[in-house]
């Protein structure tokens, strides 16, 4: 699914009608004081029927939205987190570059269609204005500290597609 067909296609490849959908975009001053996350999980939560498991749901909005923020506007790179005193510093360097970012936003679109008892298709779609990266360079663990992510949504998705030179994924 795309944005502008937020319902996804079925097996064969016929449009979704949505159950319901929501988008987000996000500036500067927002990102650097909501802890979006649980924001967007907390409104999911109360959409979804009572008993459902939204755990994966929540892994790849939570690995999505923080790629999109860490790599995709703050430039960051994940081979910070391999000295001993990593984490500390990636922690440091991701405080610093929010404080002194001067533009850019994050857009979190997430669409959900039933499937005749068949349960809950969801699309996810978090996009960033930054640069982008090389798809084909991503999803490779780099070692115990960063590179897990992006495997692990893959492990929980039906598919993940990046488009605009990978300042979107779509999950």
């Amino acid at each position: 699914a795309v944005a502008g067909d937020p319902g996804g296609d079925d097996a064969a490849g016929t449009p979704l009608e949505s159950d319901w959908e929501m988008t987000l975009k996000l500036g500067v001053e927002t990102l650097r004081r909501a802890d979006v996350v649980p924001l967007v999980s907390h409104v999911l939560s109360n959409l979804q029927p009572p008993g459902h498991e939204s755990g994966r749901l929540h892994v790849v909005l939570a690995e999505l939205f923080n790629n999109a923020l860490d790599h995709g506007l703050l430039q960051l790179d994940s081979r910070l987190k391999d000295s001993p005193d990593g984490f500390q510093i990636w922690m440091d360097q991701r405080e610093a570059r929010l404080g002194r970012l001067k533009q850019g936003t994050i857009e979190v679109s997430i669409a959900a269609s039933s499937q005749d008892g068949k349960g809950t298709r969801y699309c996810v779609r978090i996009s960033d204005s930054g640069g982008g990266f090389d798809p084909g360079a991503v999803g490779t663990p780099g070692g115990l500290t960063h590179g897990r992510g992006i495997a692990l949504v893959r492990s929980l998705a039906e598919s993940l597609d990046y488009s605009a030179d990978g300042a979107a994924a779509e999950v």
